[in-house]
Formats: C-alpha cells, sequence, structure tokens
C-alpha cells in the first residue's frame, strides 16, 4: 500500500475523496463520528443532484434575508442570540449577493457540475446505489408570476453553462405529472439532473469502499489534529487514541472549521440547518423530483417513501430539531399535491449543511500546513458537487493536474 490518508467525516465529500485515494494506490482510512452511515447532512440531503445549481447568496437574498430572520416560519430563521461570527457571516454573505459574484462562483460551480454529473454516474456504475440515478430530472415549480420569473432565471444561468432547460405551461406539466393539484401555473424542467436516495447511496459507496480496501471507523470522533513543526501529523481521537498518517483531510461539514483552526487555517462556515420529513406516497404518485419555489420545499419521489426537505435556519452547531420548522414542510407541501394531506409519516430529522458566505466551496491544500487538505463548505449544492470535489482533492494529494482550474476553491482565500 502506499501513503497512509485519514479522511475527518464520512459525508459524501468524504466518502467520494476515500474512493478516489484507494483507486491511486493510498492507504485510507475514513473516521466517523457518528455510529453509523448516512446520518450526516449528506444523508438528510433532499436527494435531488441539482447540475448547474445556483449558489446560496444570489441578488436580493440579503434583503428577504433580513426580514425573515427573525420570523420562525419564513425559509430563512435566526433565533435572537448574541454570535459575533455569525453576523460576520452574514456581512460577507451580503456582499456576494450581487449579480458579479454570483456570475464568479457559477464560472467555477458550472464547470464543477458537469464533473460532478460525470463522477456520479461513474459512481452508480461501480458501486450500484439503490435505485440507482434516477433520470427524469428535476422540476422547478411555480404558482404565481414572481415564481415563474425566478425559475425562468434560474433556467438562463444553468444554460449559459451548458445545461439543458425546459419550460413547461400548466397543461403540459399536467400531462407529465398529474400529481400536481390545481393553481400550478408551470415549472422549468432540468433534464440532466437526478434523483437519489442520500442515506442509501451513501452506505452502499461506503460497504463497496470496504470491500475495496478502505477503512471505516464510525464513533470515532475527531478532536484534535497532531500538528508539528508545520506538519499535520495525524488525528487525536476523543477516546484519546492518536492516529498518524501522511496526510489528513478535512471533510467533517461544520465541525471542520474548528479542527483547521487548530492548524492557523480559519473556515468561517455556519451550520445552515435543514429539515427532512419523510412521508407514504400519496394515491398519486408523484414521478419527477420537484423544488416548489414560492414555499421552498424540495420534494423527491424516493423508491419507498416521499422526502420533503428544505428551509435555513442558522441557531448555531447542534441538532436540536424546532417542530414548529419541521411542520412548515408539511404545510408547504399540503395542496400541491393530490391526497398528500393525512400522508402517514415514515421519519423526520434535521441537519446542519456546512456553508461558507461566498457562495463557493473550500477544496484544496491547507496554507501553512503541510500534509493537510480541506473539503468544506459544500451548502446547499455539497451532496450534488461532492463526488467531484472527491476526485479534485484526490488529484492534489497525487499531484496530478486537476480537471478544472482550483484556483477560486483555495482554503487559504479566507
Amino acid at each position: 500500500m502506499g501513503e497512509r490518508v485519514i479522511v475527518v467525516g464520512a459525508g459524501v465529500m468524504g466518502l467520494s475523496a476515500a474512493h478516489h485515494l484507494v483507486r491511486r494506490g493510498f492507504e485510507v482510512v475514513v473516521l466517523e463520528e457518528d455510529t453509523g452511515i448516512g446520518g450526516s447532512a449528506s444523508g438528510g440531503n433532499a436527494g435531488i443532484l441539482a447540475f448547474g445549481h445556483l449558489p446560496l447568496p444570489r441578488p436580493g437574498l440579503a434583503r428577504k434575508a433580513v426580514r425573515w430572520m427573525l420570523d420562525p416560519e419564513s425559509p430563512l430563521y435566526v433565533p435572537p442570540r448574541w454570535d459575533p461570527g455569525l453576523w460576520e457571516w452574514f456581512l460577507d454573505f451580503q456582499k456576494a449577493c450581487n449579480p458579479a459574484r454570483v456570475r464568479a462562483c457559477m464560472d467555477t460551480l458550472g464547470p464543477l457540475g458537469h464533473l460532478a454529473l460525470a463522477e456520479w454516474r461513474e459512481l452508480s456504475g461501480r458501486f450500484g446505489f439503490a435505485g440507482g440515478l434516477r433520470p427524469p430530472g428535476w422540476l422547478n415549480v411555480y404558482r404565481t408570476e414572481a415564481g415563474r420569473r425566478e425559475a425562468e432565471h434560474e433556467a438562463d444561468e444553468a444554460r449559459r453553462y451548458g445545461f439543458a432547460t425546459e419550460s413547461l405551461d400548466a397543461a403540459a406539466l399536467a400531462v407529465r405529472e398529474p400529481a400536481f393539484a390545481g393553481g400550478v401555473r408551470g415549472a422549468v424542467h432540468f433534464p440532466e439532473s437526478v434523483g437519489i436516495d442520500p442515506p442509501a447511496c451513501l452506505r452502499a459507496l461506503a460497504a463497496g469502499l470496504r470491500d475495496d480496501g478502505v477503512e471505516i471507523r464510525t464513533g470515532a470522533a475527531v478532536e484534535r489534529l497532531l500538528v508539528k513543526d508545520g506538519r499535520c501529523l495525524g488525528v487525536g481521537l476523543r477516546s484519546g487514541e492518536e492516529m498518524v498518517a501522511g496526510s489528513t483531510i478535512l471533510a467533517a461539514g461544520v465541525w471542520s472549521d474548528g479542527l483547521a483552526r487548530q492548524a492557523g487555517l480559519r473556515l468561517p462556515q455556519q451550520g445552515g440547518k435543514g429539515y427532512h420529513l419523510d412521508l407514504e406516497h400519496p394515491p398519486i404518485r408523484l414521478k419527477t423530483p420537484a423544488v416548489l419555489t414560492e414555499v421552498f420545499v424540495a420534494v423527491n419521489p424516493l423508491p419507498d417513501r416521499l422526502r420533503l426537505a428544505g428551509t435555513v435556519e442558522f441557531s448555531g452547531a447542534n441538532r436540536r430539531l424546532r417542530r414548529r420548522r419541521l411542520e412548515m414542510l408539511a404545510r408547504g407541501a399540503e395542496g400541491w399535491f393530490v391526497g398528500l394531506e393525512g400522508a402517514r409519516r415514515l421519519g423526520e430529522g434535521c441537519d446542519l449543511r456546512p456553508c461558507l458566505a461566498d457562495g463557493l466551496l473550500a477544496v484544496g491544500r491547507a496554507p501553512r500546513v503541510r500534509g493537510l487538505f480541506i473539503l468544506a463548505g459544500g451548502a446547499k449544492v455539497g451532496m450534488t458537487l461532492g463526488p467531484a470535489c472527491g476526485r479534485l482533492i484526490a488529484a492534489c494529494l497525487a499531484g496530478e493536474e486537476p480537471p478544472i482550474d482550483m484556483k477560486p476553491l483555495d482554503p487559504g482565500r479566507f
């Protein structure tokens, strides 16, 4: 075996990095704090791989966020508390909500999306995900003129970066998806995107990696980096065990920042808490994953359940579930579909999306500390772009030329 690499975090980014590293001859150990695979932010994802999707900051959103943040039933909620780091993050976020900055983000996210689509296809073929990658794409569905303009704007941006779109009026949508109730005015279809079952995909990926020789340890909480003379030598676990490796990759979601600061690196992430609710399928089943534009709810028809996901809540690095926020998903979706009212509930939860204020991810070598690498900041696109980021970080470790320009993703830019 080649050099030993420790990957901290078994979400989609960490597992994808392990996949590419073991193929290049590295000895890979993945450490996951949770006691199982699929319980991370990746596992709680909506499961819509939206290639070409816009970044979290976008024009006009900063003004909306100011109106929303103290409303517990708004799409973006910030419970009142003293947190200087959060307010500094919001100032940076506000600066990023302008057309020039969004275009600069998309100049990186667009090529990264094409790479991610190819990587997801390769992973699906290699590891045989349950249900595979379901090909109908996704629908950005709207009920109002404002919703139509928002959906068409996203379509314009996606086409600019080489992704196909199709506009559907109410009649065409009704033929395609009779599950929608009245009042829906139309949708934009993104045919190249796909739907997945997030926890099932993660478990299948982990099982395949173990077969390939990757060691995956769950219940292994990393508390510190072993840094000496400007080099990361490995990690220390909460149990007291120390593990040594030639390289260490931080892919631990919102908890990567605290570890990175031990090496003098600032990753100004905030945990955008998102909720998910799994329901029994209604009598008329939706076939295509959809986002309900006006209520900010994603709806994914998985093989054995209907997943609702959405909302953003900045309430600190915790997994406290606010029942009122969870119920917003059900209330938001009811009335859009035939037979959804009263559907039996099969599961629920909340997870923390690691959000960097500038709309991009952090992927690459840590500055000033040799042997330390970063995979951070997935926000709303972490599940979609995770396999591409795993390939990029493996290229860094192997000394290969990356398939896209990684300079805008430099973890040292902060």
